[in-house]
């Protein structure tokens, strides 16, 4: 959500609402040229003119292979859609001609169409549809449905209006249903009168992007978005709990459990020919810091494996990360997340341990450097944010009291040296006490 909102603020910061008379066009223009073309899993390319034919105004393909009458009453509705209502910035929901009270009196029926055949617990839509109701806490989602995001879609549609020399253009790339924002004579304009416009002056009986300019599937974007930032992390949950209510309860005694899902993972450190049935966990020990969490996956190849391990294992854990540097810098950062991974029954776990060792010679570096010196090593993720930077870093702590850096992304890495930071990866770096100290 932090992305979208940051989308957001540099939208309406460089957003320009204007006004102006374009009346004089109307009925004044020589040629009207659109240019519609897609580039993706299918392409397609038309070029077409609208001119004045008698007292018809006639829309023509290049190849001369077809011809359409247009509506004058549709080239008007463009002409009077070519400037937006201030009020969008309040409201963006009038962007797409609704309101506040279309979406509550919609939501549930909004959500069971998203929904279809897939079943959600009761809780579940209970929630769907108090967030979707919820204008307040949507409005950015709202706002993030336009422009272009993906790099395997590539519609485009531009609109010359000619008059004598001069030429009015009007042009979008816009991925989303209604293909908005459009750029109007280098103005950014949101509204869905442009789309709806050209929309119905393409033809039918062509690829064309018409469906898109219509809106098609403008409510199934937009309950995706709401639930993918504020659904699909609770429904995880509730499957999960659901499918091992006495695991949870088990765990619950001890932990407050902020995630759960029932995944396929291959991992990194969970292991299979292509992947494996897991239940993955996010747990906070009531007594540590909030930036601390045990990132906890139990197999389920045939049945769960036994929750208990991490119960009785973790203040060994705790106890003997107490005096490190990683660990300590974490509970001292206050932008710093930190994470101990924990794999049935350990925290390295044996997958983990042959993705290192792979690692380790891809750096050409001898194994046996490492080999046989992995009993009660803690695997440990640190996660850091300054500004806009961004540093990650996966650490195996050995029992011996060796720091191993193993990956790190970024251009910092706690308070250490840049040097060691330069090459990034994984890398498989045992840092030393003197480079602590630096």
């Amino acid at each position: 959500m932090k992305k979208v909102s940051i989308s957001i603020f540099l939208l309406v910061w460089i957003l320009t609402s204007y006004s102006q008379n374009y009346d004089s066009l109307k009925n004044s223009w020589d040629k009207i040229l659109i240019s519609d073309s897609y580039e993706g899993w299918i392409h397609f390319k038309n070029n077409y003119e609208i001119k004045r034919i008698n007292d018809e105004i006639i829309l023509t393909e290049n190849s001369d292979s077809f011809y359409n009458r247009i509506d004058k009453n549709l080239l008007d509705k463009l002409f009077e859609s070519l400037t937006h209502d201030k009020d969008i910035l309040k409201d963006p929901l009038k962007i797409f001609k609704k309101d506040s009270v279309w979406l509550i009196n919609n939501a549930k029926e909004l959500w069971l169409s998203y929904l279809g055949n897939d079943n959600k617990p009761p809780e579940v839509d209970t929630l769907a549809v108090h967030t979707i109701k919820d204008y307040k806490k949507i409005k950015n989602i709202v706002w993030s449905i336009q422009g272009s995001h993906w790099t395997d879609d590539y519609p485009f549609l531009s609109v010359s209006i000619i008059k004598g020399t001069d030429t009015l253009s009007i042009f979008s790339f816009g991925q989303y249903p209604f293909m908005l924002p459009w750029n109007v004579k280098g103005k950014t304009v949101f509204n869905i009168g442009i789309s709806t416009a050209l929309s119905e002056i393409l033809p039918k009986k062509m690829k064309t992007n018409k469906q898109r300019l219509s809106g098609d599937n403008f409510n199934h974007h937009l309950i995706s978005k709401i639930y993918d930032s504020y659904i699909d992390e609770y429904s995880d949950y509730v499957h999960a709990k659901n499918k091992y209510p006495r695991q949870f309860l088990t765990l619950e005694r001890e932990y407050k459990i902020s995630k759960a899902s029932l995944r396929d993972m291959g991992s990194i450190e969970w292991g299979g020919f292509i992947s494996a049935n897991c239940l993955d966990l996010t747990l906070k020990r009531k007594s540590l810091p909030e930036n601390i969490s045990f990132s906890v996956i139990y197999g389920r190849r045939i049945g769960l494996h036994s929750v208990k391990p991490i119960i009785r294992k973790d203040s060994k854990l705790i106890k003997r990360l107490s005096h490190n540097q990683v660990y300590q810098y974490t509970l001292n950062t206050p932008n710093a997340l930190g994470e101990i991974h924990f794999v049935n029954t350990k925290s390295l776990s044996r997958q983990a341990k042959r993705n290192f060792m792979t690692d380790v010679k891809d750096n050409g570096m001898k194994k046996s450097k490492f080999r046989g010196r992995f009993r009660n090593a803690i695997f440990y993720e640190l996660t850091e944010e300054r500004g806009e930077a961004r540093s990650f870093s996966r650490w195996i702590f050995l029992k011996d009291g060796t720091s191993i850096l193993w990956e790190i992304k970024g251009n910092y890495l706690m308070d250490l040296d840049p040097d060691i930071v330069k090459d990034k990866g994984y890398v498989c770096r045992i840092v030393t006490n003197n480079e602590w100290g630096k």
